[in-house]
């Protein structure tokens, strides 16, 4: 590709890129607004540049389906703008709606970055991103100790740019498995192992310290799997997650026995059956029920795109589950389409990384194959879908997920390649790709005066809808509307 076409690439991949790794700390920059609301407004700038990027990716007729994914698309977007024509507050439904279009396009733009730069370098990126942030933040906790010892820092002061530290536990989920892959990887460079297992090991130190139970075992899941998919390979996948975490353990006994506290100075215990209705899995259980509800009132196309948001409760504007959130929002027929497309790429996937001859590309394959897989498990038991950094960590990994999958189709011993569908008109992937940019202009047109004086709209909400301090994030922090 010529530096015109491969431009809007750039630009999009460096945007991408910026939002994942910078806007931690970017968020301590705007004061007047919480870290989940900062971190909102920069996702839609991004959506916004990747639309134009992606649209002028369409439009010179780089952008083709395969003939299998036609028909999925089609039903897809049917079901979806059926969803959203019969919700009851259809501006609130367009909003996630957008939300949702904006993110494949960030997917999309990332995955024909990652073919047209290689792979592994924006994983390398990633990488040291994620490396970067996690030993930041242990070496913050010493460096505290060493000149405060009076003063042990709270755990929950330690995850900076994050509202809560669960927000970066559905990070986690990603990076993790892209730092361990990177560290099985023999051609990755010898500075950028080091810093991911160094990273490696600081990462699985937080993620003991936030107790973050539904990442822990949705990377460990994971890692067995890869066992199951490449063998030998698999285990040096897991090997290395593996003696991560063991390290991880011993810098999370030092933190904890003389560096920070598990609680806030002056924090209340609870007792032991007020800790058994605050539990997390507590929460989780009713907000599933709730949820259950939904889904048999209104099974075909759900009750609208973020409806449970109208549904006020004391714990939260989604169901930590995502499918059932889809079902409940979008209907069980969006639920079975979105479950088995993503059954059937990881099943690709899996058979492209076992038939791959060259072992790092099959490590990098791996390490994209088990991020995926570990995605959907942590969606059973969390926000990680909902949350804005962690939708842009997970459309980054599927976009080199597929861009992977792309690069290695014409690899000897591999089945042969389908060749795309026959080239839409020019006019009409432009077309295509104009709507797209004209539904993230309108979502900034939408929210534009919220976010302008967003503090009242959150007091607002909170005083009158909510009435209660507890911030539920959906689309803002205080996520609740009436419909």
């Amino acid at each position: 590709m010529s530096f015109r076409q491969t431009l809007p690439l750039q630009i999009a991949c460096v945007a991408i890129c910026a939002f994942l790794v910078a806007t931690p700390f970017a968020s301590l920059l705007a004061t007047e607004i919480n870290a989940h609301d900062f971190s909102r407004v920069a996702q839609m700038a991004v959506m916004l540049i990747s639309a134009f990027c992606g649209w002028k990716l369409v439009s010179s007729q780089q952008g083709t389906l395969l003939p299998e994914c036609r028909l999925f698309v089609a039903a897809v977007l049917t079901l979806a703008a059926t969803s959203t024509a019969m919700a009851p507050d259809q501006g609130q439904a367009l909003r996630e709606l957008c939300l949702v279009i904006g993110m494949a396009f960030v997917s999309i733009c990332f995955a024909h970055a990652s073919i047209a730069f290689t792979a592994r370098y924006l994983l390398a990126v990633l990488v040291v991103g994620a490396a970067s942030y996690s030993i930041l933040l242990v070496g913050i906790a010493f460096v505290a100790a060493i000149t405060h010892p009076e003063n042990r820092l709270a755990a929950t002061e330690l995850f900076i740019g994050y509202d809560n530290y669960r927000f970066y536990n559905h990070v986690q989920t990603v990076s993790l498995l892209l730092l361990a892959a990177a560290v099985s990887a023999a051609s990755t460079r010898k500075s950028v192992r080091w810093l991911a297992a160094l990273g490696l090991a600081c990462g699985f130190a937080l993620l003991w310290l936030s107790i973050g139970r539904a990442t822990t075992m949705a990377v460990a899941i994971a890692s067995v799997a890869a066992v199951a998919v490449a063998g030998r390979h698999g285990w040096r996948l897991a090997k290395s997650t593996a003696i991560g975490a063991c390290l991880g353990l011993l810098i999370w006994l030092v933190l904890m026995f003389g560096v920070v506290s598990q609680t806030a100075p002056n924090s209340s215990v609870p007792s032991p059956s007020q800790a058994s209705q605050l539990t997390s899995d507590h929460s989780r259980f009713l907000l599933w029920g709730l949820a259950w509800d939904q889904i048999k009132s209104a099974p075909w196309f759900g009750i609208g795109p973020m409806h449970l948001a109208s549904q006020v409760n004391i714990k939260a504007a989604h169901p930590h589950n995502i499918y059932l959130q889809i079902a409940a929002e979008w209907g069980v027929p969006m639920l079975i389409l979105i479950v088995s497309a993503a059954a059937y790429g990881l099943w690709k996937l899996a058979r492209r990384i076992r038939g791959c001859a060259d072992v790092d590309q099959k490590m990098l394959g791996l390490g994209l194959w088990t991020t995926c897989l570990a995605i959907g498990i942590d969606g059973f038991f969390s926000g990680n879908f909902v949350m804005p950094i962690s939708q842009g960590w997970i459309a980054a990994a599927i976009g080199l997920a597929l861009a992977w999958h792309r690069s290695q189709a014409n690899e000897p011993g591999l089945t042969r390649r389908v060749e795309p569908a026959r080239v839409a008109p020019r006019i009409s992937w432009g077309l295509l790709g104009f709507f797209v940019v004209l539904s993230q202009v309108w979502l900034i047109y939408e929210v534009a005066p919220e976010a302008r004086n967003l503090q009242a709209h959150l007091t607002l909400v909170q005083n009158e809808l909510a009435a209660n301090p507890r911030t539920n994030p959906r689309f803002w922090s205080h996520g609740w509307f009436s419909p």
